[in-house]
């Protein structure tokens, strides 16, 4: 109980205090907000103007997807997932880069604006980029606004911003696309040569032999004698298993090593030829196959190096803007406000403790007093 009288006590004395001081409080509260609102009256106007861009988007016919949605057509879906793995440019990574902001720089010959004619390139791109937002918003939209002190200039500004990356966007991909047609024009060149060889090494086969490589045929024969090599498999691994388990001595694994040694008896009877044919033609379908991937796939690549189409698509054009973005007098002003009431009330109680202090116990008081004149001067020497 005694300990609620004390803490009321103590709350009735701060408000006494503080009322008391009141004036005090008013006035510099007063005086602060007036001299800051004037400070910022004469502070310059900066407006703010921003474009908004789309997400960049695969397409049927874009980097990436375009290669995935012609493995879907010829049939290898297993390749999709590999060839769409490649990601669309960065967008912001353009905007950031140092190349694009000096041409901004330079177009809009940002070095007299800023009055920075003599500071290095460096404090230049810093300045800009404090003048710069870009962001992507709650949408998944991109954002590049541009503050300036002229509205019609910042929208101008942020438009080219924009087309500076459309420009760079539509270089890239087409960069791109030549890289990828060259590629996919070297590859299917080499695979011409090995269906050429293929051919060639059939045909011979087929004179030295006497017999022609008919597919309906060789893909039986490739399946019985597949089946025959996994059998086998099988029974190898039986063995080892008998061996390990049972021991040479048992009876299962003399008998399965019987198994084995007639599966390879027939392996050994199947003719070289046979094997051989097999071999020529596996190779020639692999051969085809790709070849059958490689041709669309190249006929995407010089389509995406010709296409002129915009690669950035601009949702909203900047404009002037007809309300100024900074600076913000009222949150500046509040702010300072509240800085100044924090400060008198500091003052304040500070002050009043001290008095206290003085009354209650003047030995501590002198060594405040003494601490508080070595703060005002750190560096004289004592006496």
């Amino acid at each position: 109980m005694s300990n609620e009288k004390q803490t009321s006590k103590g709350m009735l004395d701060y408000i006494h205090l503080l009322l008391k001081w009141r004036w005090f409080i008013a006035i510099n509260f007063l005086l602060v907000v007036f001299i800051t609102y004037g400070i910022t009256l004469m502070l310059p106007k900066w407006y703010y103007s921003e474009s908004v861009v789309l997400p960049p988007k695969d397409q049927m016919m874009g980097p990436g997807m375009g290669i995935s949605g012609i493995a879907r057509m010829v049939g290898l879906p297993g390749v999709t997932g590999l060839l769409g793995q490649q990601g669309v440019y960065n967008y912001v990574s353009i905007l950031k880069s140092r190349s694009i902001q000096e041409e901004m720089i330079e177009t809009f010959n940002l070095r007299e604006i800023y009055k920075m004619q003599d500071d290095p390139i460096e404090d230049v791109l810093k300045e800009f980029n404090a003048n710069v937002n870009v962001e992507v918003d709650s949408e998944g939209a991109l954002v590049i606004g541009i503050y300036d002190k002229v509205p019609e200039r910042a929208a101008e500004m942020a438009n080219y911003y924009v087309s500076l990356l459309q420009k760079n966007y539509t270089e890239l991909n087409v960069t791109e696309a030549r890289a990828r047609r060259q590629f996919v024009e070297k590859r299917l060149d080499q695979n011409k040569e090995e269906l050429e060889t293929l051919e060639e090494r059939m045909q011979t086969f087929q004179r030295e032999h006497g017999f022609l490589i008919v597919p309906d045929q060789v893909e039986q024969g490739m399946k019985s004698i597949a089946e025959i090599y996994a059998i086998r498999t099988l029974k190898e691994l039986e063995l080892d298993i008998y061996k390990e388990t049972l021991g040479p001595g048992n009876p299962l694994y003399r008998g399965a090593e019987l198994e084995l040694k007639a599966i390879n008896n027939r392996l050994s009877n199947v003719p070289e030829q046979t094997i051989e044919s097999l071999r020529i033609f596996r190779e020639l379908l692999i051969q085809q196959k790709i070849f059958e991937l490689l041709t669309p796939l190249l006929e995407e690549a010089r389509l995406e190096e010709l296409r002129d189409t915009p690669a950035v698509l601009i949702l909203d054009q900047a404009v002037p803007a007809e309300e100024r973005a900074r600076p913000k007098r009222l949150f500046i002003t509040l702010a300072m406000g509240v800085v100044c009431l924090i400060v008198s009330i500091t003052y304040v109680i500070s002050t009043d403790s001290l008095d206290r202090l003085k009354e209650a116990n003047p030995d501590k008081y002198k060594k405040v007093e003494e601490i508080r004149s070595i703060l005002k001067s750190p560096f004289r020497l004592g006496k």
